[in-house]
């Protein structure tokens, strides 16, 4: 029973073991790419696993050795939180700072508010853009749209988070989370039964199928002792030999019996046969002594062979007749060694009777093991269906559930989007449209200043919501990546050397070896299932249980070394008796090998006649027909009949008579060969028969000792065979670490990824959001100017100086007369300052005169400054300091 229980655990605790570590490095059918988030994932693995948390826990205060001792927690190891805080100290800054945002936004926006309402931060609109402004315009432009854009991306992935996630719990078609997970539980299952099944099948048909030929093996012993010796002496063989002797004796006899009859036949019917053609003959001749017969031949009418003058063989009949018999004294001879075997057999039957019952002695163990280790794998498969309602509950809840998650996360996705769009508006007001003002369009640049303050208000008032979700779910999703997931990325089995002790102890893997291994090592055993090596060797499960007691054949050979020590008591055989002697001589002194077998074959070369009667009945018949004598033609017609009854009647038997004799003397030509082979059949049985007497005890014993250890090498070899296939080739654990793996990915892929991608996307959205309210706010502010700015007179782009008629004539001298050669080439004269026209000032030219320009009186009060100038009895705008004429006063 403890053997059994050994095997139990053997398959059973290493398949628990591996429950509890879900790695592998085989294929699933999980996509870690979805809708393109590969991306996203990495980055923001990389942000978790190189930025905020970088030590590994194995290097961290915790001696994880400590953590579990004997399958139970100990949780002062980790009550520490100050201990917990310095090693998370990435994610404790990351949280601090989430929570210093969600304090100061507020504050922020409520100052900023403040601001606006008493005019400032761009409440009130300048009338006049100041310097540079365009430049200013485009640079917030273009930052702020890059900034958008970048938030917009966010914001898309948040989406595709959001709905990946929701696809993965909602679990239709079991392609989610808890399908993965059922999936590889079924694989588990499966792997169980398959495993377990093929173990006993291979252990119970191996061995029966073994033991069966080992027992007859065993049974036949005593038996296949004798008989070996028997066949070491050739004394089977030499009474084969004896029987076949037989056999050609009686075949000999009847074949001399056919040849002397088929003789007297044959020389009666060739005498009947020469008196018939004598009397056609002498017909036939007392015709054609008066007439002519042309074609008639006298000399065919004889027969050639002489079968009379062949001795009949009586005398060798007569001798063989004297060795009939021999089957007897054969059989005879066979019958002692049949006492001989049994006599063997009843002298060690005992021993012959341990040795069986030590070998079904091991079958019936390992039956009742197999038998228990059933009960166990059907006892623990039965659990696997509460595990399966227990899930498929969990995925209605998380079914329902789900949805809220998914329509609060596509409102949360909502709130970062509606910021972006409003910021996308404005911008797009602001390029578009005219500045705002009396009589401007609504697509104005002061709309899209509007639009960028309502993206700046909904950030202030909804930011610090948005960003208590994203800490949560980032203080959530990052410690589950960092501390767990993480260490699966690769699939590489080195992650988990630094939990080997951990694991062992929290599995308490004392509990499920008789003695622990001294190298066993968790990392070892997935990277060798990974490589598919049998589920023995990967746990180092002799070390559950010993296949060498399992297994054990030591009853077997010491009952077997019993057998072979055992001395036996033999009577003599007999082989060859005195009569089977004599019939031996007989056959061989039968005289057979003296007979000239070349006159009997000569004789049977030769033609029953001289001519053929049948063409010799068609000649007499042409002769009959030619001849007038109606007597002659009778006689001749008489003879022609004779001789074709002849051919059709008489010579057939005596043709088969003749085959018939020709096949009996090639028959006895060739038995007549065996006189020395008999005489050397003689000698050996009568050499093998005083062999086996002489030294039966030890020839026999040394037989038994010989088929002993056969018996003993091909149990050994088959039971070596079995636990090598067992250790080695059988139960190849990769279907186990791919099932183990698919329920790892469908935590980690498929549930946490898209998770802290989610939250990803948040911060990504919120770190992007405070620049662009910055940029919002500034650019709002020049978005609202309804004027561009005022250049001073000084300014030398100033209109005056850039029209379409500007002075850039230089005043030179207007004390100097046009003629002066006081300044002969210093510059161009004015005509305007010439003495002539100093007279003229009092009548100045209209200010119609100029050409081609509209010209206006100037304004002489404030409206100067404000772009207006008197036209009749009111202002128009646009002429003045933006007009296309102007003066300096």
């Amino acid at each position: 029973m403890n053997k059994c229980n050994n095997m139990i655990l053997c398959v059973f605790g290493a398949t628990l073991m591996f429950a509890t570590i879900v790695n592998s490095d085989s294929a699933t059918n999980i996509d870690d790419n979805e809708m393109g988030m590969g991306v996203l994932y990495d980055m923001t693995n990389i942000f978790l696993g190189d930025v905020i948390h970088t030590e590994r826990i194995s290097n961290s205060f915790l001696n994880l050795s400590a953590v579990f001792e004997n399958g139970d927690f100990h949780s002062d190891q980790v009550n520490d939180w100050r201990k917990w805080l310095k090693y998370l100290i990435g994610f404790s800054v990351c949280a601090a700072i989430g929570i210093v945002f969600i304090v100061v936004m507020p504050i922020v926006g409520f100052i900023f508010c403040c601001c606006r309402l008493c005019g400032r931060c761009g409440a009130r609109p300048g009338k006049n853009a100041a310097k540079r402004a365009k430049c200013k315009q485009r640079t917030f432009c273009t930052v702020l749209t890059i900034l958008s854009t970048i938030a917009l991306a966010a914001v898309v992935c948040a989406f595709l988070c959001n709905s990946i996630l929701y696809k993965h719990l909602q679990n239709d078609n079991d392609e989610g989370t808890i399908g993965n997970m059922k999936s590889g539980l079924r694989h588990i299952e499966t792997f169980i039964n398959t495993t377990v099944n093929s173990y006993i099948d291979y252990a119970v048909d191996i061995y029966s199928t073994t033991s069966k030929g080992i027992l007859k093996q065993i049974n036949d012993s005593a038996t296949g002792a004798v008989e070996g010796v028997l066949e070491k002496l050739q004394v089977v063989n030499l009474i084969a030999e004896a029987v076949q002797i037989s056999k050609v004796v009686n075949e000999t006899r009847d074949e001399l019996e056919g040849v002397s009859s088929l003789l007297s036949e044959l020389s009666n019917e060739t005498k009947q046969l020469q008196d018939n053609l004598t009397d056609i003959k002498n017909d036939i001749e007392s015709v054609c002594a008066y007439n002519n017969c042309p074609g008639y031949n006298s000399t065919d009418y004889n027969t050639d062979a002489d079968y009379s003058s062949l001795d009949k063989l009586k005398n060798e009949l007569e001798n063989v007749d004297k060795a009939m018999g021999m089957d007897k004294y054969i059989r005879e001879g066979q019958a002692t060694l049949d006492k001989a075997k049994e006599d063997a057999y009843k002298q060690i039957r005992i021993q012959i009777e341990d040795a069986d019952k030590a070998i079904m002695d091991v079958k019936d163990e390992i039956k009742s093991g197999t038998d228990e280790l059933k009960k166990e794998k059907d006892k623990l498969l039965g659990t696997f269906p509460d595990i399966y309602n227990t899930l498929n509950d969990g995925n209605k809840d998380v079914r329902k559930y789900s949805e809220y998650v998914f329509y609060g996360g596509i409102g949360v996705c909502c709130v970062y989007l509606i910021v972006v769009v409003l910021y996308y508006i404005g911008l797009l007001f602001g390029i578009c449209g005219e500045r705002p003002g009396d009589g401007a369009p609504c697509c104005n640049t002061g709309c899209g200043a509007n639009f960028l303050i309502s993206g700046v208000a909904i950030t202030f008032i909804f930011t610090w919501i948005l960003m208590i979700i994203c800490t949560v779910l980032f203080c959530v999703g990052g410690p589950a990546y960092t501390e767990i997931c993480r260490y699966f990325d690769g699939h590489d089995p080195a992650n988990f050397k630094d939990f080997d002790g951990m694991l062992k102890n929290a599995i308490d893997v004392k509990s499920y070896y008789t003695t622990t291994p001294p190298q066993f090592s968790i990392s070892g055993s997935i990277e060798h299932c990974q490589q598919n090596k049998s589920l023995f060797n990967s746990l180092q499960l002799d070390y559950v249980v010993d296949l060498n007691k399992t297994l054990d054949i030591s009853q077997i050979d010491h009952a077997l070394r019993d057998l072979m020590s055992t001395n036996l008591n033999i009577d003599n055989i007999t082989i060859i008796s005195k009569g089977l002697n004599d019939s031996l001589n007989d056959m061989a002194n039968s005289g057979l090998d003296k007979v000239n077998f070349s006159i009997y074959f000569a004789e049977l070369s030769k033609k029953l006649t001289a001519g053929d009667l049948s063409v010799m009945a068609s000649i007499i018949w042409g002769i009959a027909n030619q001849t007038t004598n109606n007597t002659a033609q009778q006689i001749l017609s008489k003879s022609a009949v004779r001789l074709q009854d002849l051919s059709d009647n008489t010579l057939p038997p005596m043709k088969a008579n003749v085959a018939e004799l020709s096949t009996s003397l090639i028959k006895l030509q060739q038995n007549s060969k065996l006189s020395d082979s008999i005489y050397t059949l003689i000698s050996k049985m009568t050499s093998a028969q005083d062999a086996f007497n002489s030294n039966k005890t030890l020839l026999v014993k040394d037989s038994i000792v010989g088929l002993a250890q056969g018996i003993i090498n091909v149990i050994t070899n088959k039971v070596n065979s079995i636990k090598q296939t067992i250790r080695v080739d059988m139960g190849g654990c990769q279907d186990l670490s791919t099932a183990l793996f698919t329920m790892s990915d469908a935590l980690c892929l498929q549930a946490l990824e898209p998770l802290n991608g989610l939250w990803f996307s948040f911060g990504w959205c919120l770190f992007f959001f405070v620049p662009c309210l910055i940029f919002a706010v500034l650019l709002a502010g020049q978005y609202r100017r309804t004027l561009d700015d005022d250049k001073e007179f000084d300014d030398p782009n100033y209109m005056m100086y850039g029209g379409p008629n500007p002075d850039t004539i230089p005043l030179t001298s207007v004390d100097r007369s046009s003629g002066s050669s006081a300044y002969p080439r210093s510059g161009m004269l004015n005509g305007g300052y010439r003495d002539e026209n100093r007279t003229s000032y009092a009548n100045p030219p209209p200010y119609t005169a100029h050409s081609g320009i509209a010209a206006y009186a100037p304004p002489m009060d404030q409206h100067h400054r404000q772009g207006k100038a008197f036209y009749g009895d009111g202002f128009k705008a646009g002429n003045g300091a933006n007009g296309p004429y102007s003066y300096p006063y």
